[in-house]
């Protein structure tokens, strides 16, 4: 590292540096349970110390207005994570920004989608008392109701219990912490602003070396090393409590031989020496399995963008060449590939859907719904197939129940495609029968109701039904060799099921066909009888993009991405709706134009910008960040991250890392216009 010999010279005239710290701002800085110091900026610190020769002590824990009015009077001499202030500027130097986060919203899993801040009218809403986050609800969105909390383990458990129905604070502290109270119910549900924040070191004010020497050593520290820092406290959970099962149990055995032994102290010795052993092996048998499980998951990761990103393409340009007029035989020779590509991603989402279930990453999400809109939706969808094999799909409704009920959509929609998708296709000739019916329900303000889907089918073995839920397991016979798949839909089914405190059985005779049902307790929502059918989020989604919405001609987005064939793909489907693209091969070269932009015109020259994630030279995270540094009007502009990173949790990481929106690979151009479309309306 090039330092002047200045800076050499104050170095080893002053080698020993006071830090001081907030004891409560994880995972930034923190203090752990044993009194170390933790944290995002305990990482930088490190590095600088490497780095430089520079000794910086550790901080005391202690509060921190104490820790501010000690660097006012020079008892510290460098805070490591803090923002800055006007006020605060007076009496410290700041260095270049290392850290941004951003102003979020969380809210519950089964609390309803919104779209900002302004959805909160007169809702409860926890904030920070010692933050800028009143003043920040006072400014703009005064009809907020405001419940301050001397911290976010107060508010994000008032949260959890339904006290309040938000919190807004930091993202990624707020995040961290849910998980080391072991708070699951809670998601970011959407930015509270557009406004970006960032978190500096600060040295007193009669020391600008330290500033220089600090910002000189920053700036040695590659995007793989920022990165990693950050993904480890992003992804930091609570500790898994260790397993004593087996201890209590080998104890329990040896009862009998304790009690005879009783005075024997020698023995007594031996079997606590052998209890001890057991409890280090559990504890490393836990690491190993928690290490096994990272990886599968990060396998999982990796593999699902490496396939989601060449299928983007495949289906992609399958859907733009069927509405090129192609002739009859060439059209269905691209619909025969375009099925193959679905059904093959469909065969990737089983598997990503399985694994998040086996790892407990999937809660559900409640809201109100309309079943037998969210039934009709998916037989009108499934209606095709049928249809292709000539048989008879219909839906009956029996017994007298409410319209709305409070269940997650979502996976319940998952479990109605997979079970009517079996049917038809083990299905030849007869009927597929759809049937909703209502059962009385001892419960008060909850209701019962069960969904069979009855075929006419082959049917199934008897001595095959034990292993028809079973993963990865079909049930061979020579009736179903021209069947394809993994034999994953059935056990989805019943995990899905059993997730939602459901039960799922089924009847089966050999020859005849098959029934399956899910039977299922909902929630009645307070204002059930009064609901209207247009507020369910069971509304039919529009499989299609009317061409030239007029809502977004003459818009401009920025797009970088490696891989040239996306780019394409992404180029013809928003220049389609009237949409000016600008193309970026990585995000260096998007960033290094936006600097120019800044430099020569102040104005980034698009309306929003889509990101790639991994790219080359500069990743889309790393890109975002040194945006939001070029100052306004940069630091406000809508960045949407466009990756094929599907597994749980992906989302709220790249959300409280400063990313506004998230859209998932293979595209789904709806679901693309139409999350661009909500920034521009924003903006507008």
């Amino acid at each position: 590292m090039a330092l002047s010999d200045l800076e050499k010279r104050w170095i080893k005239e002053h080698p020993i540096i006071r830090l001081g710290a907030d004891p409560d701002y994880p995972p930034f800085e923190f203090f752990d349970d044993n009194g170390a110091y933790k944290g995002i900026a305990s990482d930088y610190v490190r590095i600088i110390e490497n780095r430089t020769g520079l000794k910086i002590l550790t901080p005391v824990n202690q509060p921190w207005p104490e820790t501010m009015r000690q660097a006012r009077i020079q008892t510290v001499d460098l805070l490591a994570a803090v923002a800055k202030s006007n006020e605060r500027q007076t009496f410290l130097n700041f260095s270049e920004p290392y850290q941004n986060y951003r102003r979020v919203i969380l809210m519950r899993d089964d609390a309803p989608p919104i779209n900002g801040i302004q959805d909160l009218a007169k809702q409860p809403v926890g904030v920070l008392r010692e933050s800028t986050d009143p003043a920040f609800l006072r400014n703009f969105a005064p009809s907020v109701e405001a419940r301050l909390f001397d911290s976010y383990d107060d508010a994000l458990l008032a949260l959890s219990n339904k006290d309040i129905d938000a919190v807004i604070g930091n993202g990624l502290s707020a995040i961290y912490i849910a998980r080391q109270l072991g708070v699951m119910n809670i998601r970011i549900a959407a930015p509270a602003s557009l406004e970006n924040y960032s978190l500096y070191f600060a040295a007193r004010k009669d020391w600008p070396e330290l500033i220089s020497i600090i910002d000189k050593t920053l700036a040695t520290i590659t995007v793989a090393e920022r990165n990693e820092i950050q993904r480890k406290w992003a992804l930091a959970s609570a500790p898994t409590p260790t397993d004593y099962s087996l201890i209590w149990k080998t104890a329990l055995g040896l009862m009998p031989f304790f009690m005879i032994a009783v005075g024997w102290l020698y023995h007594t010795k031996k079997q606590k020496n052998r209890l001890e052993l057991v409890r280090d092996q559990l504890r490393a048998a836990s690491i190993r399995a928690e290490a096994a499980n990272k990886a599968k998951s990060t396998f999982l990761a990796n593999m699902s963008h490496e396939m989601r990103t060449p299928l983007t393409s495949i289906i992609g340009f399958l859907g733009l060449t069927l509405e090129t007029n192609p002739s009859e035989e060439t059209k269905k020779n691209i619909q025969i590939s375009l099925d193959s590509a679905k059904n093959l991603l469909q065969l990737i989402n089983d598997i990503l859907d399985l694994a998040r279930l086996e790892s407990g990453a999937t809660h559900p999400a409640l809201s109100p719904i309309n079943l037998q809109a969210l039934i009709v939706s998916v037989i009108s969808a499934m209606r095709p197939l049928s249809d292709e094999k000539r048989l008879e799909l219909t839906f009956e409704e029996s017994g007298f129940g409410p319209t709305t009920v409070l269940q997650d959509e979502k996976l319940l929609r998952q479990i109605l495609v997979n079970l009517i998708g079996n049917a038809i296709k083990f299905t030849t000739e007869g009927s597929v029968d759809v049937r909703l019916s209502f059962q009385r329900s001892e419960r008060p303000g909850f209701c019962q109701y069960q969904i069979d889907v009855k075929d006419t089918g082959i049917g199934i073995e008897e001595h095959h039904q034990k292993r028809l839920t079973h993963r990865f397991e079909q049930v061979h016979s020579l009736a179903v060799n021209n069947v394809s798949g993994a034999g994953l839909g059935l056990a989805i089914c019943k995990e899905l099921t059993e997730l939602l405190d459901g039960s799922f059985f089924f009847e089966s005779e050999f020859g005849k066909g098959s029934t399956f049902s899910v039977r299922l307790f909902s929630r009645l929502p307070a204002n059930e009888q009064t609901a209207s059918s247009e507020n369910s989020v069971l509304k039919p989604q529009a499989k299609h993009i009317e061409k030239g919405e007029a809502s977004l001609g003459g818009t401009v987005v920025f797009f970088a991405e490696d891989n040239a064939v996306i780019r394409r793909l992404v180029e013809t489907l928003l220049t389609r709706q009237g949409i000016t693209v600008q193309l970026f091969e990585n995000g260096r070269s998007l960033f290094d134009f936006l600097s120019d932009q800044a430099a020569k015109t102040g104005v980034p020259g698009c309306d929003l910008i889509l990101m790639d994630i991994h790219m080359p030279e500069m990743d889309g995270l790393e890109a975002q960040r040194q945006i939001r540094r070029l100052g306004e009007p940069f630091d406000h502009l809508p960045i949407v991250a466009l990756t094929a990173n599907a597994i749980k949790g992906e989302r709220e990481i790249y959300l409280a890392e400063g990313m506004d929106g998230y859209v998932t690979k293979p595209i789904d151009p709806a679901i693309l216009l139409e999350t661009i479309r909500q920034f521009i309306d924003i903006k507008r």
